[in-house]
């Protein structure tokens, strides 16, 4: 067994495989019986003992209590193993041999578990006042090395994340494809820093509201996001410039910035924890469960994979780290009174994290995990508790509830997915036993995964919770390393990793203040599944569908392409439908409604009636607020607009909320503005009331407002979520404002379609008499 001053370094090689045998090895029975602790044919049977170099004296009383458990525990096996396995090898001589053997291997088993456990708390003790001296001067453990060394983020970050585009310097000139690398403008040795930047500069230039009369602007820009979500991700990008296009697949993964937006309300939040586990996992899924790879392909897979995780993981570690870092240098470097200038920092951020319930739920989980570790750090600073280490006691509980929570929750989830999965091989049995034609089968199998959706849908919040479980201990996991990382950087001085801490600290009570309850979260990230599902396909709404009007008369509704994307609805007396729409489209908190007072007493009531059946049908809740201004260009004034945003913020309006505007040019131009700057740009809504709103102003995400320099000099380009134009609204309107919008689409047609000009000019007494309120018109 080797010294303690020469014990191996780590791993494997630290542990020492024990075998112990009767000593006659050319007995068969004998080598039958022996007792090894690693037997690569037949599987371990008894585990190695450890002779690693322990950290201080509780690192080797640990290691020296489970040495000499065992090395008892596996004594006593022996003498019950050995004379069973010989009865039933060689009868009662077997058993007599297997007798002796058993008395030998639990007293040599014993005495080297004894032995090497008391060794290990040996050696702990002699290494305690090194640990006291090298946690004094701040140093860190290496578990691999079994050494104390001092860590620098600047080193750690250097040698992670430069190597991570390692592979790429290597390969250079002989990727695959470098399609992708020529459409964001890079060499195929960008680091993922370069990325993300060229993917920034292209696709502002690229949008789709840049190039308004380019018929492809729309699927540049898609490509342009297919490209950068591959060539983000490490995996994925050194599949690509091995393979080219055709490794990565056709599958559409979700981009972790996307689903930061997409749950939680922000991308920021991808600075502070990185790329969940829960996106990593589902990215390696799918490459498993190919169906024409071998067991053995799938081991390899999964080998690969799991090694490819955990690089990812190193990586997001020292990348939330060096972010971490960087932000507070905000307070190290604030000389404000009280850290204000860093107070109102935090402050904003943490509304932008906030801007949706989950966002809030997740802010806490930060924010917890800031305070634990900096109140840790900085030890009888903050409270004597914290000084004495009984935090540490407090943060166990914590991670083993936990851990709790996610058993259980994996638990539920399981019970409802073997739930929906019996209901459907029911059906599949039924369909089997009655002997159904293939028609009818595909109807039954129809109606079993509606059942089993159904089961599903009913138990979103369990599905939900458990991935949020799940995130939360993958989440604190990261963040604590994260800290660790951040608090024990030797690049700088101790005073400075004393000042991050203070800074960390009141990063945990601010974000904590601005935390949610889980449950409201879970409310609302359930409703958004939900809507979702609910949703149907884009190629189902192509044709004119039908729905009830005021009347109980059917009338057909449309679909209009702009750019790409089916972002106008067209119908007659379509109220009902643009509520429900709304709905889904834009799930929100609150539903802000714009009009002035010319159009409030026509349509507003009956607006906000249908939104609330809509929401009450739909299962949702969210506050239905009305803003009514004065008609007319005179409002369309900064005053106006910074009148609207107060009325929102006094009403505790977030990110989370829609504005809808209902009126005419002025209403849209005005409320879209807002939308576009209220909290860094919120959904709207555009139901225009009038023929010139309907046919310019609400198409092409134009707002602004006026100065007395000129019109229009203020403003943005904020693409609304959908536009409703429902033309029964035409009937209020005055034959005057109706002559001004055909006026709009006569230009139109003359300047872009010659037939369309031609039917207009054939039917001008027809067109005239559309207008409900002008001299010639139809009863």
């Amino acid at each position: 067994m080797s010294s303690p001053s020469n014990a191996p370094a780590s791993g494997s090689e630290g542990k020492q495989p024990l075998r112990i045998t009767s000593g006659a090895e050319d007995s068969e029975t004998e080598r039958r019986m022996s007792l090894k602790a690693h037997d690569p044919e037949n599987g371990t049977l008894f585990e190695v003992l450890s002779t690693r170099k322990p950290k201080d004296a509780a690192a080797g009383f640990s290691s020296g209590v489970k040495n000499i458990t065992k090395g008892v525990l596996g004594g006593i096996a022996s003498l019950v193993v050995l004379p069973v396995q010989g009865a039933r090898e060689d009868g009662l001589k077997g058993f007599a041999v297997g007798v002796g053997l058993g008395a030998a291997s639990a007293v040599a088993m014993t005495a080297a578990g004894v032995g090497t456990g008391l060794m290990q708390i040996g050696r702990g003790i002699a290494n305690t006042p090194a640990a006291i001296k090298s946690k004094h001067e701040e140093k860190v453990w290496d578990e691999e090395k079994r050494e104390w060394y001092k860590y620098s983020l600047v080193e750690d970050a250097e040698a992670t994340l430069s190597g991570a585009n390692e592979d790429s310097m290597k390969t250079q000139g002989v990727v695959k494809d470098t399609a992708f690398y020529e459409l964001l403008g890079v060499p195929s040795t960008a680091s993922r820093e370069d990325i993300k930047k060229a993917y920034r500069i292209k696709a502002l230039r690229l949008h789709p509201d840049k190039n308004p009369n380019d018929p492809k602007a729309s699927e540049n820009f898609q490509k342009l996001g297919a490209a950068y979500q591959v060539l983000i991700d490490d995996q994925l990008r050194e599949a690509y410039d091995k393979g080219g296009e055709a490794a990565i697949g056709k599958q559409e993964f979700m981009d972790s910035a996307q689903l930061f937006e997409l749950v939680f309300g922000s991308q920021h939040f991808e600075n502070f924890i990185g790329e969940l586990k829960l996106l990593s996992m589902t990215k390696n899924m799918n490459e498993m469960t190919d169906d024409n790879i071998s067991p053995e392909q799938q081991q390899e897979i999964f080998e690969k994979n799991q090694y490819l995780m955990a690089r990812a993981q190193k990586q997001r570690e020292v990348r939330c780290a060096v972010h971490l870092a960087k932000y507070l240098e905000n307070y190290v470097s604030d000389e404000s009174p009280k850290k204000e200038n860093f107070q109102k920092l935090l402050d904003a951020d943490a509304k932008e994290l906030t801007s949706t319930n989950f966002g809030g739920v997740l802010i806490g989980v930060l924010g917890y995990v800031y305070q634990e570790q900096a109140t840790d750090y900085l030890g009888f600073k903050t409270s004597v508790t914290a000084g004495l280490g009984l935090d540490r006691v407090r943060r166990s509980t914590h991670i083993l509830s936990n851990q709790v929570k996610v058993m259980s929750s994996v638990v539920k989830s399981y019970s409802v997915a073997t739930k929906a999965q019996k209901e459907m091989e029911a059906a599949e049995k039924q369909r089997k036993a009655t002997g159904e034609s293939v028609e009818d089968s595909d109807a039954t199998n129809a109606a079993a995964a509606a059942i089993g959706m159904k089961q599903i849908e009913e138990n979103l919040g369990t599905i939900v919770e458990t991935m949020w479980n799940i995130t939360v201990l993958d989440v604190e996991a990261t963040l604590r390393k994260v800290c660790f990382k951040v608090l024990k950087d030797s690049s700088v001085t101790r005073d400075e990793r004393v000042a991050r801490a203070q800074g960390m600290l009141m990063m945990g009570e601010v974000f904590q203040a601005y935390s949610v309850p889980f449950t409201a979260g879970l409310d609302e990230m359930t409703q958004k599944m939900k809507l979702s599902a609910a949703s149907p396909p884009t190629d189902a709404a192509k044709a004119p569908t039908k729905t009830s009007t005021v009347d109980g008369s059917a009338a057909p509704i449309y679909q209009v392409d702009v750019l790409g994307s089916e972002a106008v609805t067209l119908g007659f007396n379509i109220l009902p439908h643009i509520a429900s729409k709304i709905v889904s489209l834009a799930p929100s908190s609150t539903f802000l409604i714009g009009t002035d007072t010319n159009i409030a007493p026509l349509h507003l009531d009956s607006l906000c009636q249908a939104l609330r059946e809509a929401l009450k049908s739909s299962g949702m809740s969210a506050r239905i607020l009305t803003h009514v201004i004065a008609p007319g260009e005179s409002v369309k004034t900064r005053e106006v607009k910074i009148q609207i945003e107060d009325f929102m913020l006094l009403n505790k309006c977030t990110r989370d909320s829609c504005i809808i505007a209902l009126g005419g040019g002025v209403i849209g131009d005005l409320f879209g503005f807002v939308a576009a700057t209220f909290m860094r740009g919120i959904p709207v809504i555009q139901i225009p009331t009038t023929l010139l709103a309907m046919v310019d102003s609400s198409i092409g995400g134009k707002t602004a407002v006026d100065t007395p320099h000129g019109k229009n000099l203020i403003g943005a380009f904020h693409q609304p979520r959908h536009i409703f134009m429902d033309l029964a609204y035409l009937r209020t309107l005055p034959h005057r404002e109706y002559l001004n919008g055909m006026a709009e689409v006569i230009k139109t047609a003359a300047i872009w379609d010659e037939t369309d000009f031609s039917l207009l000019e054939n039917h001008a007494e027809d067109v005239l008499a559309l207008s409900a309120n002008g001299p010639n018109a139809k009863p």
